[in-house]
């Protein structure tokens, strides 16, 4: 995923050492510190106070200021996964919502970001349960994207891997895991193969 592939960077637009992406005065070196800090994702620099910022990147006020400015006008992801009160043994329906936590804020924006996200889920057995590509454009006008999907038990596990992954920025994808609920235990194959019989002389 987008999200491990580029721990030392925070942004892969135009090139994965590109750490000018907060502001025109952000180098390697802070950038660096501010990864070195446990900063690698844009939502943990954003929690940050400013003035803690300066202190890892060794900048004077209103530095820290200028760069959560600069990270709260980026897409701010939000999934929520729900299972529907009907399901078998074999299969599941779960509600899929994806939609932008400062939608709000965007769309005061002269130039809003319309980069493109792909949300991938996939099973235990490896099967792609569901892949959607949007942008943040679509997002923006309906609030909410939404889409059920029908689960069909895998062999190997419940357990659905869930993971959003922006196009353009490192930092801002989202991954969770949900396993939802069905009707009974798993059903256990197995094989037996029956020995030939002796011949006796």
């Amino acid at each position: 995923a987008a999200g491990t592939s580029g721990l030392v960077c925070l942004s892969h637009r135009v090139d994965p050492y590109a750490f000018d992406l907060l502001s025109t005065s952000l180098g390697v070196a802070m950038a660096t510190a501010l990864v070195h800090a446990g900063l690698t994702t844009f939502q943990r620099v954003s929690d940050k106070h400013p003035r803690e910022l300066e202190l890892i990147v060794n900048r004077h006020p209103p530095f820290g200021n200028q760069i959560r400015d600069s990270v709260a006008v980026l897409p701010q992801y939000e999934l929520t996964l729900d299972q529907i009160p009907k399901f078998s043994a074999d299969s599941a329906e779960i509600v899929v919502r994806w939609n932008l936590r400062n939608g709000d804020v965007l769309k005061q924006l002269s130039n809003p970001p319309k980069t493109f996200s792909v949300l991938l889920v996939g099973d235990a057995d490896n099967r792609v349960v569901l892949k959607q590509r949007l942008s943040d454009t679509v997002l923006l006008n309906e609030k909410t994207w939404s889409k059920k999907i029908d689960v069909h038990r895998a062999a190997a596990g419940d357990e659905l891997d869930v993971r959003l992954v922006n196009q353009e920025y490192v930092g801002l994808d989202v991954r969770r895991t949900f396993v939802p609920r069905y009707l009974g235990p798993r059903k256990l194959t197995s094989t037996c193969q029956t020995a030939p019989a002796s011949v006796e002389t």
